[in-house]
């Protein structure tokens, strides 16, 4: 398990969070996590699908299962628009990068609350779609700002 600060979600969500990486192999332990999150307001644990001895762990220590993520990932500079993996998503993705400030404010303008229905900050009643979309929108601005 690694232990992941997350410094970022103090201005996104307003709590100190701390995120738990297990890999595939990883075993539960439940002391270990228990010293790992003293101190943190909010608590995330990313587990690969299969492996039960964490889930399971987990769950026995309070945490509950609010998002399931199914990750593509392509370098924008080698992004084709014909990819077969991308055509099973066309007409439900949009991809547009923003080159410049107008645009990028034109693009935050056009996120609404319900555009991350599926993801934990809107789905977890302590936060909800308009924390959500302020994490998004700061998420974007600040990847911008970096050139990213």
């Amino acid at each position: 398990m690694q232990v992941q600060d997350c410094p970022w979600e103090i201005e996104n969500i307003g709590k100190r969070t701390v995120q738990l990486n297990y890999a595939k192999d990883d075993i539960y332990n439940s002391e270990e996590v228990c010293n790992a999150v003293k101190g943190y307001q909010y608590l995330v644990a990313k587990v690969p699908a299969g492996n039960i001895s964490c889930l399971l762990g987990l769950q026995g220590d309070g945490f509950k299962m609010i998002e399931t993520q199914i990750t593509y990932s392509k370098r924008i500079k080698d992004f084709d628009f014909n990819d077969r993996l991308l055509r099973m998503f066309k007409g439900k993705v949009s991809f547009k990068q923003a080159k410049n400030t107008e645009q990028l404010i034109c693009i935050l303008e056009r996120m609404t609350p319900n555009m991350f229905s599926t993801d934990r900050i809107h789905l977890d009643p302590t936060f909800g779609p308009e924390v959500g979309l302020h994490r998004y929108r700061n998420w974007m601005t600040n990847e911008f700002k970096r050139g990213t």
